[in-house]
């Protein structure tokens, strides 16, 4: 969903109201609400003496990326924006135009980030179920001792 909203706002054109712009950034807002269920599934498969380490380690993931993904759409939508202006356009239609080129660039990046992790999830979701899980593991029957 937030790579349909991101390429949806992508495509707006100058003229685009507010109205055209809801339907996007609500497609971007659900998109991105939907991976709070991914993150329980994540910490659920954890020992409960790792899941703080993992959601520490997810969280700093989590900003790290955002803050690569401003930088670099940033430097995509300033090369895109010069480039334009060099080639005579007005200061507005330069800013359009690199500001649908980054979010063209979040779109690709976030469908490229899908695909890496849709199959890495469901490859770890069988053996995940597999293993035993604190607390169920069976006991061992006693063993005879040697001396009786």
């Amino acid at each position: 969903m937030r790579k349909a909203g991101l390429a949806a706002i992508a495509l707006l054109g100058q003229h685009a109201s507010f109205a055209y712009l809801m339907a996007p950034l609500a497609a971007i807002g659900v998109g991105s609400g939907l991976t709070m269920p991914v993150t329980a599934a994540i910490l659920s498969v954890l020992p409960p003496g790792r899941a703080g380490v993992a959601a520490g380690i997810l969280n700093a993931a989590r900003e790290a990326s955002g803050l690569l993904g401003v930088t670099v759409i940033g430097a995509i939508l300033a090369a895109r924006q010069a480039a334009a202006l060099a080639d005579g356009a007005t200061p507005h239609a330069a800013f359009l135009h690199g500001y649908s080129t980054g979010l063209a660039a979040a779109a690709a990046m976030v469908a490229a980030g899908g695909a890496i992790a849709l199959p890495a999830l469901r490859g770890h979701g069988t053996t995940a179920a597999a293993q035993a899980q604190p607390g169920t593991a069976r006991r061992r029957a006693p063993q005879p001792s040697a001396a009786a």
